[in-house]
């Protein structure tokens, strides 16, 4: 009852109602396959520094290990066996966020006019509408409403598993983009009978967003991209559009506030900030107007 593995099928239960349950149990076995018949009270602080620099993954990952592991020696704390969670004394690994990576337009239109069928379709809805990749496989006909324009979010797909998608603000209903029309309508075309959107050839729903081949095709047509960088190429060029509020633009594709998008987006709206009416009023006065006025 002292072992890490012990602990750690604890914490598994404890997290297994999560939409991330199996990236936590990757690594949570990851951990159990060195330390799970250790006893949690003979496992050194230096042990654990050591054990967390000799793991090759970038500092994020690491960051996600060290939670993981931190809630398992948690709950063996709770029960009383040990006095001090170890890791209250090991820092957290530095990162920074990764930059995100448009597709520019000439690779967005070069990588459509490669595509055709299906994965044709997804790309385009990808790209004009920055819905996540698990969003769009979860789209069923009925969530598409021509008459209305607009789009329904309400489920996503990841490991074979329909969720809700990532955030409470993830559930939404946008609007249909004209350019997103037409690859709506040659999908459903398309559709097999399935309620849908994209499905299996029995109708039933895709396991998961890697179903698509969309990853494949990238990788085999030499784009340094991943699907998701369709998402930061919708959301840029919202941006450097500057016909939608920043506030319309985070609910459009699901985030609760604007501050994700400004701290990702920044230098896409930087250049925004130089093209501005120079005869703005902000004070309730002209420049001039007042002879007292020092310039």
């Amino acid at each position: 009852k002292a072992k890490v593995s012990y602990f750690a099928n604890l914490y598994l239960e404890e997290v297994e109602r999560l939409k991330t349950y199996f990236e936590y149990k990757s690594r949570v076995n990851s951990i159990v396959a060195i330390f799970g018949n250790r006893d949690v009270r003979d496992i050194s602080i230096g042990e654990l520094r050591n054990w967390i620099k000799n793991l090759y993954i970038t500092p994020k990952t690491k960051k996600k290990y060290i939670t993981n592991f931190k809630r398992i020696f948690q709950l063996a704390k709770i029960d009383g066996l040990i006095d001090l969670n170890p890791f209250e004394r090991i820092e957290l690994p530095h990162h920074e966020e990764k930059e995100v990576k448009p597709f520019s337009q000439k690779e967005m239109h070069q990588l459509l006019e490669e595509l055709d069928g299906e994965l044709y379709n997804f790309f385009g809805i990808a790209f004009h509408t920055g819905m996540r990749a698990g969003e769009i496989i979860g789209l069923t006909i009925s969530d598409i409403d021509f008459q209305k324009q607009t789009i329904s979010i309400s489920r996503s797909i990841s490991h074979g598993k329909i969720t809700t998608p990532k955030t409470k603000g993830s559930v939404r209903r946008i609007p249909m983009l004209k350019s997103a029309e037409l690859f709506f309508r040659d999908q459903i075309a398309r559709n097999n009978n399935s309620i849908y959107l994209f499905s299996r050839k029995d109708g039933s729903h895709l396991g998961d967003s890697s179903n698509t081949g969309a990853l494949e095709f990238l990788k085999a047509k030499g784009y340094n991209h991943r699907v998701h960088d369709t998402r930061h190429t919708f959301i840029s060029n919202m941006l450097n559009t500057g016909a939608i509020r920043l506030t319309d633009l985070a609910y459009f594709v699901g985030h609760s506030s604007t501050q994700m998008i400004l701290k990702r987006y920044a230098k896409y709206i930087e250049s925004e900030a130089l093209d501005i009416d120079r005869d703005i009023d902000v004070y309730g006065y002209k420049i001039g107007y007042s002879a007292n006025l020092k310039l």
